[in-house]
């Protein structure tokens, strides 16, 4: 009885222990091909089998070769033999019998058998030489599979005999008429391909005559009937369709994705489950194509990741008359740099110039520079003087490029302050500038650049240009200010801005001076005693002064502060700086819709003075900054914002919106909402709006915000939980990641009333999604397809699946990876039932970070 010699191995050791013989046919160039010959053709095929096992392999004599008594079948299809010639096929050694035997279903079986006992010692290979087989031409170029059952093999040492069934996928190709085809294969331009993974390249393949003129030409047929019978063949496909290998044109899922295409012809794109990507294309009519003349097949769309090579690009012809079908090739190139005429593209196929980067990024020096300057910072204290006066740090300033070596030797550029007169070689208009111990002159829309000599350490040598007169900045000078004469300010290339008299402390990133000193004077206004306000075209009043505290005293502010009184007269506007006339007496001020009004002060001045404007705000306006706002009335609303902060509506005053005390929550009155409101419970509060209570707050350790239907909880570590009400049952949200010590979900339990279930959840390094069912083995082997998401949900890496045999009888199972949502299984038995589980690692979200904290890393 027949056994298999898989003992307790284990699976991989199994597996090729139950099938130790690899067999395979092959023409005279080593291709896996059974011809369509001329009927005087002779071309023999090679039949080779290999000892892949680690033992060797032993066959008994036979002293004939028939269906009950052989040591191998070729099993092919219903209709792929040529029965016409099948009569003289002929298998040598001679040591070796043959039988043809026609099956029931149409197919041929040729059995062989060996009348010599045989062994076969391990990766020892057996070749026999079989003449006059050949495949039937009525059904044209085609591919096939043919089934090779071998029986009676043993192990060396063993009794036992055993069988197996292998398989191999053959391409029919004809074999008639003239060997040579005059047919040339190119790539328009050298066909290149950007290899940016994004940008569309399209490769043009064309196919000439090379016949000469005069020459009958070249006829494609369109064929007939539904299957197309006896049509020519143009056959698309790729030296390594994709997968891993580096030197393959794109990755599978980019190769499935071309559509190419023959004007006039119609194309056939590889199914979904198909071994081999090839695109076939059949004629829609008779093509005669004459010498000298081309077809052209354009792929287009073409996006791929691969490393920059040449890659073969090969079409197969088929079922020319008067010819053998064959192969051409052509070589394409995958490049990150596009040529198109004189003009060269990175990361375009379209260049606008001679050189164009497209969407590319580039390194290099000129990168480098540019990544300096955005890096620029230091300088200690750095003061600036105003147009036509001195810029001045007291520290070195860094430009910190890309790295040790390289562009920089030290990692960075060192600008110091110079201690005497840049040279005239380097003032752009080649006068010695001068440098005292207040600084460098620098006068208006001059530059002061340092530059760098690449590869060198991190000295630098200053220029001085000026934007008014022409200009060349090579990409090694670092910017280090620029004065701007219409504001005469100073641009630092560190992107900071000075005005006349500022000073910047790197240390701290504060610059003082007039520009600061204003705006924090603005947010420091207080005072005003009463205020009120009658509304638009009515008067604004105040009773005390408002006081805007600046930066101490000195500086922008000689007393430290600025005093704004309201004043008691009109005061004439100013058209040049479009302000209006402003009305004022003991009553106040008057203040019409959009109105602002404000309280000019002179830098370095005493605290009263003070000069008032009133503008208004649909008018064109520039408001510098050492005017303050003490108030703008809002013409929609009729409201006054006051500079203090306030508002007030028309007809009210400060005097009746002042409370005292601090709203706060139980004990905890540190919880302050708001100055002003006195307030204390335990429990919960409510807020009073638009005539209602209507949203409750409750202290514990955060703050509750409730309504009918949801709710937002903060603690006072920040965090947020959010509930709602959903068909009466509560959800919860939380916006972000879930983290707990342990996670567990209870429900009733199933069988004892007043019990609960109470589960843990599983736990595991990663984020991991699982599918499991169970298929059936057909012939050995089953297709097993996973949800249409999988592959966008998953990761690629890491995946894995567990294969488990079902029934008395235990078989072995193994499979192939994953590809485009689906993977091969193959067991050791023809029919049988088995479960599968897979497993993979979510893609729409971050890698989990296991270890956190202490010497792991960051928590």
């Amino acid at each position: 009885m027949a056994t298999t010699p898989a003992q307790a191995l284990p699976a991989s050791e199994a597996f090729q222990a139950a099938n130790p013989l690899h067999i395979s046919l092959y023409d005279a160039d080593e291709d896996e091909v059974l011809p369509i010959l001329d009927p005087d053709g002779a071309e023999p095929l090679t039949l080779e089998l290999v000892n892949t096992s680690a033992r060797g392999l032993a066959l008994e004599g036979l002293t004939a070769a028939s269906a009950e008594a052989h040591h191998l079948e070729l099993r092919f299809r219903p209709g792929v033999v040529d029965e016409t010639v099948i009569d003289a096929l002929a298998v040598s050694p001679a040591t070796w019998r043959s039988a043809v035997v026609a099956q029931a279903d149409g197919g041929v079986s040729l059995f062989l058998a060996s009348a010599q006992a045989l062994a076969l010692s391990p990766e020892q290979r057996l070749t026999l030489r079989i003449d006059g087989l050949s495949a039937s031409g009525e059904g044209g170029a085609r591919s096939t599979r043919v089934r090779y059952s071998y029986d009676g093999l043993r192990y060396q040492g063993d009794d036992a005999a055993f069988s197996g069934v292998r398989h191999q996928h053959l391409s029919i190709l004809s074999r008639q008429g003239r060997r040579s085809i005059p047919l040339h294969l190119a790539a328009e331009g050298g066909g290149q391909i950007l290899n940016d993974g994004s940008t569309a390249s399209t490769v043009a393949l064309h196919l000439a005559n090379t016949q000469a003129v005069g020459e009958p030409g070249l006829r494609f047929v369109a064929g007939s009937g539904e299957e197309n019978e006896g049509a020519s063949r143009l056959v698309l496909h790729f030296g390594f369709a994709g997968g891993d290998e580096d030197h393959a044109l794109a990755d599978d899922n980019q190769i499935k994705a071309l559509k190419p295409t023959i004007a006039g012809w119609t194309v056939t794109p590889p199914a979904d489950d198909a071994a081999a990507l090839e695109w076939v294309f059949t004629p829609d009519a008779d093509v005669l194509l004459a010498p000298r003349q081309t077809l052209v097949l354009t792929i287009p769309d073409i996006r791929t990741t691969k490393p920059a090579g040449a890659v073969d690009v090969h079409l197969r012809y088929e079922g020319v008359p008067g010819y053998w079908d064959g192969d051409l090739s052509a070589t394409v190139l995958k490049t990150p740099l596009y040529a198109a005429g004189q003009q060269v593209g990175l990361g375009t196929t379209t260049p606008r110039s001679a050189f164009d980067t497209g969407k590319g990024t580039m390194t290099g020096a000129a990168q480098d520079y540019a990544t300096a300057q955005y890096t620029m910072s230091g300088g200690g204290a750095i003061t600036w003087g105003g147009t036509d006066g001195r810029l001045k740090w007291t520290q070195r300033i860094l430009a910190i490029g890309m790295g040790k070596g390289g562009t920089f030797a030290d990692g960075y550029v060192q600008v110091d302050m110079p201690t005497s007169d840049l040279p005239a070689d380097r003032v752009w208009d080649r006068t010695p500038r001068s440098v005292t111990a207040d600084g460098v002159l620098i006068k208006q829309w001059e530059a002061l650049y340092a530059e760098h000599q690449p590869g060198t350490g991190r000295d630098s040598k200053l220029y001085l240009a000026r934007y008014t007169e022409a200009v060349t900045v090579p990409s090694n000078w670092v910017l280090v200010a620029v004065c701007n004469r219409d504001t005469h300010t100073l641009k630092l290339g560190s992107g900071q801005l000075l005005t006349k008299g500022d000073t910047l402390d790197t240390a701290t990133g504060m610059v003082t001076g007039a520009m600061v000193d204003y705006p924090r004077a603005q947010v420091m206004m207080s005072g005003g005693g009463e205020v009120s306000w009658a509304g638009k075209g009515g008067r604004l009043r105040w009773s005390e002064r408002f006081i805007a505290i600046g930066m101490g005293k000195g500086g922008s502010f000689g007393y430290g502060h600025v005093d704004i009184k309201q004043p008691k007269s009109d005061i004439a506007g100013d058209a040049a700086l479009g302000t209006k006339t402003i009305s004022a007496n003991d009553s106040g001020v008057v203040l019409g819709a959009w109105d602002a009004l404000y309280a000019e002060h002179t830098p370095g001045g005493v605290n009263t003075a003070v000069t008032f404007h009133l503008i208004y705000y649909k008018a064109m306006l520039k408001v510098p900054a050492n005017w303050i706002l003490v108030a703008v009335c809002n013409g929609d609303d009729n409201t006054v914002r006051l500079g203090t902060g306030q508002i007030l509506r028309a007809g009210e005053s400060t005097s009746n919106r002042q409370v005292n005390g601090q709203l706060s929550f139980g004990a905890r009155k540190e919880a302050t909402i708001q100055r002003g409101v006195s307030f204390n419970a335990n429990v919960r509060c409510r807020t009073y709006n638009d005539s209602r209570w209507n949203t409750s707050l409750t202290w514990t350790e955060g703050m509750r915000i409730v309504t009918p239907l949801i709710g937002v909880l903060a603690t006072t570590k920040m965090d947020v939980l959010m509930w709602t009400d959903a068909g009466g049952k509560p959800e919860v949200f939380i916006p972000g990641v879930l983290k707990a010590e342990s996670k567990y979900f209870s429900i009733p339990h199933p069988t004892q009333a007043g019990a609960e279930l109470v589960h843990a959840c599983l736990e595991g390094p990663e984020n991991a999604v699982y599918y499991r069912g169970e298929a059936r083995l057909v012939d050995g082997e089953a297709t097993v397809t996973l949800p249409a998401y999988f592959e966008a949900l998953t990761r690629p890496e890491g995946r894995t699946v567990q294969l488990t045999a079902k029934g008395r009888v235990p078989f072995l199972l193994s499979y192939e990876d994953i590809e485009d949502g689906r993977f091969t299984v193959y067991g050791t038995v023809p029919d049988g039932v088995f479960s599968w589980e897979v497993r993979a690692v979510r893609a729409d979200v971050e890698r989990l970070v296991v270890e956190r904290g202490g010497d792991a890393g960051p928590a």
